[in-house]
């Protein structure tokens, strides 16, 4: 049977299927698919495959063959790619629960067989230049491993990184990575040019952020913390904080995920009264200086926190995090523009749409749950670990957020919960679908200080914002 597209720009097949005579069953079929199938990268695809039965009334694939070719960028290339099938197993018996999560398992011994092993059950033998490039692969992995915890490798190493130039600090930034025969280590500090920002309460701001990361094998977690110090040139206020965390990860492939990270946070810094900061420095830099328009609206907080995550196998991720802060009032202290004449849109620092005057200080102690859960999630186990592949179901998320009165000289008594429902589909021809619904209030809301209302992300930037998590039209506050 000859096929031919009906339409063109369409993936589409064109070839030849051939039918047994008499059971009518597919003996075989030779296919192929080229750039009139709406192929991207690559110019022909053709797909052969050879059937042949495994019991008295089955037929199952014997062997195929992926055969392509592209050329891109001046690089011309034809690849194949063989499958030989055998041992069907046309009524298999299943233990009870036999099919749980994992949709795909490697064995963990898959990277550890001989030569003489697939020697014996390889149906196609090597070409000459397959068996050329196993053997300079293996050698090299081989003399990689023996040698990757040697003195001389680990100094080899550190030395290739070159001598560390600290005047990169103002445009590069410093990235370093530290090797020992016990551990790896990477440090740094972002560039202080490309951090660089503009607002009407701070004036001209420089911001150092400083990063170390490593592993302690003793409790099998991983360590960062990150110092932050920031500096207004024109309310000449500097404010400084730091964040660690400790990330435990289960590398077991043979048992369950178990993710969990303690974070820790503490000092003063300037936070946007949307905690979700839905406006970059960068983009309030330019609205300010060139249009006079300071959407962002900040203020500054001493502040520490304590927060717990959890992330299980099931798809169920938990959160729980504790806040303090000590909430003080910024003003504007500049009005420069570029343009003289914009600085008539500069508005008071505060979110004016929702209350008349700037908020008076004030304690907060805010108590938060975070549960989501996306069901059905499935993984490809490999030898080492596990990848999660997505799930046919969307994603439930429920926040309850609670400002707990006169602990620690808290002003706020709120109850304040949200329930969203979330996910990506791939709707093959037709497109992507991406959707977000929500719905939340407040049980109670005796004093909810502004930086504590459930705040919508807007945007009155020229570029769009995040897709399903902004009202692209909409103003800030």
């Amino acid at each position: 049977i000859r096929v031919t597209p009906r339409r063109n720009y369409e993936p589409l097949f064109s070839g030849i299927i051939y039918i047994t005579d008499g059971d009518w069953r597919i003996h075989s079929f030779d296919l192929t698919l080229t750039k009139t199938s709406q192929l991207e990268i690559i110019d022909t695809l053709q797909i052969t495959q050879i059937h042949v039965p495994v019991s008295n009334d089955v037929w199952r694939v014997k062997n195929q063959l992926l055969h392509f070719n592209f050329k891109q960028f001046g690089i011309d290339a034809i690849g194949n790619f063989v499958n030989v099938y055998s041992n069907y197993n046309v009524n298999p018996a299943y233990a009870k629960k036999y099919f749980d999560n994992v949709i795909i398992k490697y064995d963990t011994a898959v990277n550890k067989k001989t030569k003489e092993y697939w020697d014996t059950i390889r149906p196609v033998p090597l070409e000459p230049e397959e068996k050329n490039d196993y053997q300079v692969k293996d050698s090299i992995y081989n003399a990689q491993k023996d040698s990757v915890l040697s003195q001389r490798s680990v100094d080899s190493l550190n030395k290739k990184q070159g001598r560390l130039n600290p005047l990169d600090v103002f445009w590069k930034g410093i990235n370093r990575r530290h090797y020992s025969k016990t551990n790896n280590s990477n440090w740094g500090i972002e560039s202080l040019i490309k951090n660089l920002e503009y607002n009407t309460a701070e004036g001209a701001v420089v911001n150092a952020n400083f990063y170390y990361n490593t592993y302690f094998k003793k409790i099998k977690s991983n360590f960062s913390i990150q110092p932050h110090v920031r500096y207004g040139f024109s309310n000449t206020h500097l404010n400084a904080w730091a964040d660690i965390s400790f990330n435990t990860r289960d590398w077991e492939a043979d048992k369950k995920i178990k993710r969990q990270s303690w974070t820790l946070s503490g000092g003063k810094k300037v936070n946007q009264f949307n905690k979700q900061s839905p406006i970059t420095p960068l983009t309030n830099s330019i609205n300010v200086l060139f249009w006079g328009d300071n959407f962002m609206k900040i203020y500054e907080n001493w502040f520490g926190s304590i927060g717990f995550a959890k992330r299980y196998e099931s798809g169920l991720r938990f959160s729980v995090n504790a806040l303090y802060e000590d909430r003080l009032p910024l003003d504007n202290t500049t009005n420069f523009t570029v343009f003289k004449k914009d600085t008539i849109n500069i508005k008071p620092n505060y979110p004016y749409e929702k209350i008349s005057q700037q908020f008076t200080r004030h304690q907060a102690v805010l108590l938060s749950v975070d549960v989501s859960i996306k069901p059905g999630q499935k993984y490809i186990q490999f030898p080492r670990n596990k990848v999660a592949v997505g799930s046919k179901y969307p994603t439930f998320s429920f926040n309850y957020t609670k400002g707990i009165k006169e602990v620690l000289g808290s002003d706020v008594d709120f109850d304040k919960w949200k329930f969203t429902i979330s996910d990506n589909k791939n709707l093959k021809l037709a497109g992507e679908l991406k959707y977000k619904i929500g719905a939340g209030g407040f049980i109670n809301s005796k004093n909810v200080p502004i930086q504590d209302y459930q705040h919508f992300n807007g945007n009155r930037s020229t570029s769009a914002g995040e897709y399903v998590n902004t009202f692209q039209l909409a103003s800030y506050y």
